[in-house]
């Protein structure tokens, strides 16, 4: 349930924390805190599931997908949920 509240306050185009807590039917000071334990989380798992490829790497990625799925420029793609992050994390 924490991964469904992070990834509707913070998927697609993002929703703000009062939207978030009456969709999900919990208390507005949950959103915050089931996103900090998941972002938390995150941050744990980083170097196992979280890498940002270098460009040569991006380059190799990029040919697969189209090669394999006709989609140019392309370097990842998941469930359909977008994070967007304004920067690159730490």
């Amino acid at each position: 349930y924490q991964l469904g509240c992070f990834l509707f306050r913070y998927g697609m185009h993002g929703s703000d924390t009062l939207r978030v807590a009456k969709e999900l039917a919990i208390g507005h000071g949950s959103v915050f805190k089931y996103c900090r334990q998941v972002s938390r989380a995150f941050w744990e798992l980083k170097v196992e599931f979280l890498v940002f490829p270098n460009a040569p790497w991006k380059e190799i990625i990029s040919d697969y997908i189209e090669e394999t799925s006709d989609f140019p420029a392309c370097i990842g793609s998941a469930d359909g949920a977008l994070i967007q992050f304004s920067e690159k994390p730490l």
